[in-house]
């Protein structure tokens, strides 16, 4: 993500350097913390957090990390939401803001209220065009597409996101070319207005892709037959963890879920079809500091 550089212009190169060392400093607690939140501890973790926003002046660059930290850890969705809104009416400038409408979306869509989710996904987009969550917004807008049945617009948005995602997001192209499946032989040169304020214009077919109606619309691939793997994050032994690792690691650009299995409460991330495939995200996870292990999928 980019730095809020306009708010240093103005500093002395001493007194900026400073503050570059500060931020550093508060970085690492932030991973401490998620690092407790992740091992069960998030009683601990969340403390560190705490003591991070009190000791931090109001507004300041370090105050909103805190902040948002706190919300992407949180014990409960409604403390997520509360600070997620902060960040987004107080700090709308801030290089987090985008990333708390992200945030927002998920929630939203994890209560069922895709209508919602979908304002916060477009305002990214609108108001973010370049920023470094437009690739995620995208994915998610693309997903909410394809559960209601609309895939030229899923497949528009899932392309939207594929332009926007570096090639070393190793994990996040695979996700992509996951659902990508789906796209085959679906007519994406029709005419899509993916999101109000963007240009409208026509969709390049994917290569190798026919033009067809929607009446001819091929059935989506079962995940049954394609995914019999996936990338475990960790176990909990309550949901309040899981969903607090959860939101961390969707904040960090991930697209992870939470089930049960057993007596507990696993993260995972992806589906793959083989353990290779599988492994090769695991890899990428572990490179961005993600314990990560390949397991069989649970059924969907």
């Amino acid at each position: 993500m980019h730095r809020l550089l306009a708010l240093f212009c103005l500093v002395p190169f001493a007194s900026l350097a400073g503050q570059e060392s500060d931020a550093a400093v508060a970085d690492t607690t932030f991973l401490a913390a998620q690092r407790l939140v992740v091992e069960g501890r998030g009683q601990e973790g969340r403390a560190i957090i705490a003591r991070e926003l009190a000791a931090a002046p109001e507004g300041s660059p370090r105050f909103v990390e805190a902040l948002y930290w706190r919300a992407a850890l949180a014990a409960t969705a409604a403390d997520a939401e509360r600070d997620y809104k902060r960040i987004i009416i107080e700090f709308p400038v801030s290089r987090r803001a985008e990333s708390a409408l992200v945030g927002l979306a998920q929630l939203e869509l994890a209560r069922g209220d895709r209508s919602q989710a979908m304002q916060h996904l477009e305002r990214v987009v609108r108001e973010h065009p370049t920023g470094p969550s437009r690739a995620r917004a995208s994915f998610w807008m693309a997903r909410v597409h394809f559960d209601e049945g609309n895939f030229p617009r899923a497949c528009a948005r899932l392309e939207d996101s594929r332009r926007h995602t570096p090639s070393e997001a190793v994990e996040m192209r695979n996700q992509l070319e996951y659902y990508a499946q789906r796209c085959e032989g679906v007519d994406t040169t029709v005419v899509v207005r993916a999101t109000p304020g963007e240009p409208t214009r026509a969709m390049p077919p994917r290569p190798g892709a026919v033009a067809t109606s929607s009446a001819q619309r091929p059935p989506v691939p079962s995940p049954t037959r394609s995914a019999a793997y996936t990338v475990q994050i960790g176990a909990y032994g309550n949901r309040a963890d899981a969903d607090a690792r959860h939101r961390q690691l969707s904040a960090q650009g991930h697209a992870p879920r939470v089930v049960k299995v057993g007596a507990l409460w696993r993260v995972r991330i992806g589906r793959y079809p083989t353990r290779d495939a599988a492994a090769a995200a695991a890899r990428a996870l572990k490179a961005k500091k993600v314990d990560a292990f390949v397991t069989e999928a649970e059924s969907p």
